[in-house]
């Protein structure tokens, strides 16, 4: 899969990404581990356009009030000059709604831990994109998700990444890391290929460091 170098461009931040690689595997997943000292809900849409083609579409599934709204610039951008298209399950409605014609097609769920409604929203979305045989998957948090639920980390994500047919698109899933155990993280590098640790760095900017998952080399 060929990168389409997409740098992130998270307000005023400087970011260090020299470590990212320049390309992965076919249907790769990647977790974008984010200490919970800092909210970065596009971060992991904007690795993802780093990896996608013109063609290809994108769904990203909201976790925390407001991230919708917050990623609307973010979504322009990427539609404009990186993705044929991005769609949105947000899971903090309160309810079950759908908003399949708008530019930005939505999917509202009640509340983060619906594992069941939000896996039908992703493939109700899939229905809606007529865009190439790729189908990229990207998460703002599944923190909110899984501390809602009575499964583990890596059962969540899996019954997200088997909802769709991704064909060889790439997953990017956020995940507030200092929330967690380090049976919640090794339970989670065995089900991804690699993991994004992102680290604020004194002069105020983030450094991403790559590191490949040691059970899937």
């Amino acid at each position: 899969m060929t990168s389409t170098n997409h740098r992130p461009t998270l307000g005023e931040s400087t970011v260090d990404d020299r470590s990212l690689p320049a390309d992965l595997p076919p249907g790769a997943t990647i977790l974008v581990a984010v200490p919970d000292s800092i909210e970065l809900p596009s971060l992991p849409l904007e690795l993802l356009a780093r990896y996608a083609a013109p063609e290809d579409c994108a769904i990203c599934v909201t976790s925390r009030q407001g991230e919708t709204a917050t990623l609307e610039p973010t979504i322009e951008h990427l539609t404009r000059e990186h993705v044929a298209g991005v769609g949105v399950v947000d899971t903090t409605a309160g309810e079950r709604l759908t908003a399949l014609y708008r530019p930005v097609p939505t999917v509202y769920t009640p509340v983060p831990g619906d594992i069941e409604r939000t896996t039908v929203a992703l493939s109700e979305l899939q229905q809606s994109f007529p865009c190439s045989d790729r189908l990229h998957l990207s998460i703002t948090s599944l923190s909110p998700i899984v501390e809602d639920v009575d499964r583990s980390a890596a059962a969540v994500l899996e019954s997200f990444l088997t909802a769709i047919d991704r064909g060889d698109g790439v997953a990017t899933v956020g995940l507030e890391y200092t929330r967690h155990d380090a049976e919640t993280m090794d339970s989670l590098s065995a089900v991804v290929d690699g993991v994004v640790w992102v680290e604020p760095q004194p002069d105020g900017g983030l450094a991403l460091e790559y590191r490949s998952a040691r059970s899937r080399r």
